[in-house]
């Protein structure tokens, strides 16, 4: 996320991993005085066992969405 220029929107980084354990490196460049805020957002869609239990529940026609998400913020 970079910070707005002549305040306009903040900028997005997402990707995409699938069922990837590998990490994801990348660097931030800013100028200014003014406090830097990230924030991080996960989401996971890997369903456990007792999702797919669940999910067995309802009729083929049913489309479940499940997954677990984590947001953090940092400011630098």
């Amino acid at each position: 996320m970079t910070p707005p220029n002549d305040g306009g929107p903040p900028s997005y980084i997402c990707r995409l991993s699938g069922a990837s354990s590998e990490n994801w490196n990348f660097w931030l460049e800013a100028s200014g005085s003014e406090d830097l805020r990230v924030d991080v957002a996960v989401i996971d869609q890997y369903m456990v066992d007792e999702t797919k239990k669940l999910r067995g529940l309802f009729p083929e026609w049913v489309d479940v969405v499940a997954y677990s998400s984590f947001l953090s913020s940092y400011i630098f």
